[in-house]
């Protein structure tokens, strides 16, 4: 039938149509709300003690070292590059001037150490995105994710996105090894708590046409070395999370 070839022209028309009359119906002007979290990390976290991370600005090194080993110096000992607080050089070319970004290196005797950050989103909403694609740029190779819900007290498990990784590493000048490593996710604002990238931006665009409120979400992420054939999360990091999360958190209820 010939009307059959016009069902895609007559979809898009009735998407525009129904987004017309959300724009006409929205406030004139955007709120944006506060974020969720704390704008620190802190000094303790259960038996976990953190310090700041320092990069290296020379995109030909670009390593990382917690701040302590630098001794109050902000010279790269490998190049001789300017070293950062915080911020890796990809991070400050790509994200925007207004994004939050804090970050913290967790130690705990002989565990393998913890990496923990939080960004902040700016108002134009592009500070965040869905890790898997920054990961693969930077030379991991994904084994396996999964969605776990880790018990909290006071409130519901808490959904959190575990990626299970590889990451590529020289050994001697003609040998690569690889190393098992983990990466852990959610996002939250001041109504929701979510650890897919489509919900957030689901919610996210819906506060913002409807509502007139510019969500401004954190992303919070914890990565480190796992055991070799052994998937994330183990009880090191369900407690560490634990600990962490009411610590950060400023809403007491989602």
């Amino acid at each position: 039938m010939k009307i059959l070839k016009y069902i895609p022209y007559l979809v898009v028309m009735g998407m525009l149509a129904v987004a017309v009359f959300c724009v006409r119906r929205a406030p004139a002007m955007a709120v944006l709300e506060a974020p969720a979290v704390r704008v620190s990390l802190p000094e303790r976290v259960g038996e976990w003690t953190g310090e700041e991370l320092s990069y290296c600005q020379n995109e030909r090194c670009m390593r990382s070292m917690p701040s302590s080993e630098l001794s109050g110096g902000k010279v790269c000992p490998s190049c001789g590059g300017e070293m950062v607080a915080t911020w890796s050089l990809s991070e400050r070319q790509l994200l925007p001037a207004n994004t939050v970004l804090v970050r913290k290196l967790y130690r705990c005797g002989s565990r393998p150490a913890l990496s923990v950050s939080i960004v902040i989103s700016s108002s134009e909403e592009v500070s965040i995105h869905r890790p898997q694609m920054c990961l693969t740029g930077q030379g991991y190779d994904i084994a396996g994710e999964e969605t776990h819900a880790i018990p909290l007290m006071g409130h519901g498990p808490l959904q959190v996105r575990i990626i299970n990784l590889f990451r590529r590493q020289q050994v001697g000048e003609n040998r690569l090894t690889e190393i098992p490593v983990f990466y852990a996710y959610w996002f939250v604002s001041q109504r929701h708590e979510t650890p897919s990238s489509a919900w957030r931006i689901f919610y996210a665009t819906r506060d913002r046409v409807l509502y007139g409120r510019v969500s401004r979400w954190a992303y919070i992420s914890i990565a480190g070395e796992r055991a070799r054939g052994i998937a994330m999360p183990d009880q090191t990091l369900r407690a560490f999370v634990q600990d962490l999360y009411p610590r950060i958190i400023l809403k007491e209820k989602l």
